[in-house]
C-alpha cells in the first residue's frame, strides 16, 4: 500500500518537513522520528513570507506598545492580534498619517528622551536638521551642539526647531517627501497649542513662547509660499502682542531679554515677509507673456516654479546657512547668559550696499523695457539672500559670543540690532521700493517697526557726542529713513498715528540739530551723508526727499506731506 503524502508541514520538525509527512510535532521528539530512530529538531519560528512583506519599515512602524485591553500581552503594530477578524486595507492617506502616529496607548520605548512624543520620522528630521546646522552654519561644533542641544530642552522650542528643519529641507531639496507628514504634523500640533494659549489668561512665561511659536509658523508658510496664511499668523500675532502689553501696565518688551529675544524674531519674520512677497511678484512680471490672450500658463506649473525660484539664486547656500541658525531667535533663556549689547553691523551695511548696486542695475538702460529684463537680477544675484543671512548670522553672535562690541579694535560700526534691522526694511521699501512690492506695511507692522526705531534713536542720542563720525551718519541713516517711511505711509493711508509719529520724529531730528548746529545743511550735503552709508544713485524719490529734508530744517513736518500728496497726485 502507497503511503499517503500529506501538505507540506510549516511548523513540523525538520526530518518531517523534508520528507513531505504530516508531524504530529510532540516535543522534544515527533512520533515518527522515534519509530525510525532519527534525532529530532525544531527549526526556530519564522514569519510567512506574506506577512513579513506586510512588516512596516524603519519610521513607518509604531515603538511597542501595551494595549490596554490585554496587558500580559505584547505585539508589534504590523502583526495581528489572535482571533482577529480580517479587517479593511487602510486607503493611501490613512497609512500616511498613521506614519506619524502613535498609539493611544502609553509607547515604551527606551530610547525616548525627549520632551515631546513623536514617531521615528520626526526623530530622522531632527538629525538631518542637527547635520545641516553642522554642514551649513559655519560655526564651531562645540556652538553647534550648544544651539540644537539648548534648542530641544523645552517642549515648544523643540516643536519650533522641527518646524524650522521641514522649512530647511524644502529649500535644500526643492520637495518635503522625506518628512512631509512629520512637518505637517508638527505645524498641525503647534497650531493648536497656540489656539489652547489664546483662550487662556497667559502669564508672561506663556506669553513669549506662544509669540515665538506663531513667529515660527508665520515664517514657515512664508517660505513654503503661503502668504495668505503668514500674513494671518503675523497679523495674529501683533494683535497679541498688543492685547497683553495692553493688560500688564507698564509691561515693556525692550526692557527684558526674552522681550528684546522676541522683538528680533518679530523683525526677521517682517523682513521675510516682505522680502519673498517681492520676489515672487517680480518672477511672475518675468514670466514671458503669451501672444495669445486665451493661453495661460498651467496653474500647477506656475506654483512648482514659484515654490523652487529660490534653486537658482547664487547664493543658495546662503540662506540655507541662515535657516541653519534660526535656533537662535527661540533659545531658552537659560542659554541666554548676558543682555543684548550693540554689534558690529559693518557686514549687515556691506550685504545692503550689494542689494543697492542689484538695485541700481534696473536703470543701467533709460527704456522701459530695460528695467523689466532686468527686474530679476536682483534676487537672482543672491544680494538679498546675503542680506537675510548676514542680519540671522549677527544675532547669532551677539549671543554665542557673549562679547563687548566697544571692546573690540576690529570693530568698525555699532549699532542695536533691531533698530538697524527695522531701518533696513524701511529703506528696501520706501527707499528703493523692491520690499513688499513697493507698498507701505500694514499699519499695525508698520507702526510697531517705527516704535523701535525711535526707542533705538532716543536711546542713542544720549551719547551721540562720544560716537565716531561713520556711526553718527549711520544715526542719521537710520532717521532719516524713518522719516521717508512715515511720509510714504501717511499719503497712503492718512491716518493720525503717522501724523503724530511724523510730528515725534521731528522732535529728535531738531535735537539732532540743536546738537550739532546743522540748521544750515542743504539737501546735497545730506545726501553726501547719506550715501556714505549707502543710498541709490538713481533715487526716484529724490524731490520727495529734498522736500522732506528742508521741512526738517525749517521745522514744519507737514510741509512735507502735502507736498508728497500734490507728487502722487500728478503721478
Amino acid at each position: 500500500m502507497d503511503r499517503a503524502i500529506a501538505t507540506r508541514s510549516r511548523t513540523g520538525c525538520t526530518n518531517c518537513r523534508k520528507g513531505r509527512i504530516r508531524c504530529d510535532e510532540k516535543k522534544p521528539d515527533c512520533t515518527t522520528c522515534l519509530a525510525k530512530k532519527k534525532t529530532c529538531s525544531y527549526s526556530p519560528a519564522r514569519l510567512p513570507l506574506r506577512d513579513r512583506r506586510a512588516q512596516a519599515f524603519p519610521g513607518e512602524q509604531t515603538p511597542w506598545a501595551l494595549p490596554i485591553s490585554h496587558p500580559h500581552q505584547i505585539y508589534l503594530s504590523a502583526k495581528k492580534e489572535p482571533n482577529s477578524k480580517k479587517k479593511k486595507q487602510p486607503t493611501e492617506k490613512e497609512t500616511m498619517i498613521r506614519r506619524w502616529k502613535l498609539p493611544r496607548s502609553d509607547a515604551v520605548d527606551p530610547f525616548n528622551v525627549l520632551l515631546i512624543k513623536m514617531p521615528f520620522n520626526s526623530k530622522e528630521l531632527l538629525h538631518y536638521y542637527h547635520q545641516a546646522v553642522g554642514r551649513f552654519s559655519g560655526l564651531p561644533s562645540h556652538q553647534i551642539n550648544a544651539c540644537v542641544g539648548s534648542a530641544v530642552k523645552t517642549p515648544v522650542a523643540l516643536r519650533n526647531t522641527l518646524i524650522i528643519a521641514g522649512v530647511h529641507h524644502v529649500w535644500n531639496t526643492g520637495e518635503l517627501r522625506s518628512f512631509k507628514s512629520a512637518f505637517l504634523s508638527h505645524k498641525l500640533h503647534g497650531v493648536h497649542q497656540v489656539n489652547g494659549w489664546l483662550q487662556r489668561t497667559p502669564d508672561t512665561a506663556t506669553f513669549f513662547k506662544c509669540c515665538q511659536l506663531i513667529a515660527t509658523l508665520c515664517i514657515t508658510e512664508c517660505c513654503v509660499k503661503n502668504f495668505a496664511v503668514a500674513d494671518a499668523h503675523l497679523a495674529g500675532l501683533l494683535a497679541y502682542m498688543d492685547h497683553f502689553s495692553a493688560t500688564k501696565p507698564g509691561f515693556d518688551l525692550a526692557q527684558s531679554i526674552e522681550g528684546e529675544l522676541l522683538n528680533r524674531y518679530f523683525i526677521l519674520a517682517f523682513n521675510i515677509m516682505h522680502g519673498l512677497k517681492s520676489q515672487v511678484n517680480d518672477f511672475i512680471r518675468m514670466i514671458p507673456k503669451s501672444s495669445d490672450p486665451q493661453r495661460t500658463i498651467d496653474k500647477k506649473k506656475l506654483r512648482d516654479m514659484i515654490y523652487n525660484a529660490h534653486t537658482d539664486e547664487e547664493e543658495r547656500l546662503s540662506r540655507l546657512k541662515g535657516v541653519s541658525l534660526f535656533p537662535f531667535f527661540f533659545l531658552p533663556l537659560e542659554a541666554i547668559k548676558k543682555p543684548f549689547r550693540h554689534i558690529d553691523v559693518s557686514t549687515m551695511l556691506e550685504s545692503l550696499r550689494d542689494v543697492t548696486k542689484a538695485y541700481d542695475m534696473r536703470f543701467k538702460r533709460p527704456s522701459r523695457d530695460g528695467i523689466v529684463d532686468s527686474l530679476y537680477h536682483l534676487w537672482y544675484s543672491g544680494a538679498p539672500s546675503k542680506m537675510f543671512v548676514a542680519s540671522i548670522d549677527a544675532h547669532a553672535k551677539s549671543i554665542s559670543h557673549n562679547l563687548d562690541p566697544s571692546t573690540q579694535g576690529n570693530v568698525s560700526l555699532l549699532s542695536s540690532w533691531s533698530g538697524f534691522n527695522v531701518a533696513e526694511g524701511m529703506y528696501l521699501t520706501s527707499v528703493l521700493g523692491i520690499w513688499n512690492s513697493g507698498s507701505p506695511p500694514e499699519t499695525p507692522l508698520h507702526t510697531r517697526g517705527l516704535l523701535i526705531l525711535e526707542k533705538d534713536l532716543q536711546a542713542e542720542l544720549v551719547d551721540f557726542d562720544t560716537r565716531r563720525e561713520q556711526e553718527q551718519a549711520l544715526w542719521l541713516w537710520k532717521l532719516f529713513v524713518g522719516i521717508l517711511s512715515i511720509a510714504h505711509a501717511d499719503v497712503q493711508s492718512r491716518k493720525s498715528i503717522f501724523q503724530e509719529l511724523s510730528a515725534r520724529f521731528s522732535q529728535i531730528i531738531r535735537r539732532w540739530i540743536d546738537l550739532r548746529e546743522m540748521g544750515s545743511m542743504q539737501w546735497e550735503n545730506a545726501r553726501e551723508l547719506l550715501s556714505s552709508i549707502t543710498w541709490p544713485v538713481h533715487f526716484q524719490k529724490e524731490e520727495i526727499a529734498r522736500r522732506l529734508w528742508s521741512s526738517a530744517i525749517l521745522g514744519d513736518e507737514q510741509v512735507a506731506v502735502s507736498s508728497i500728496s500734490q507728487h502722487v497726485r500728478k503721478k
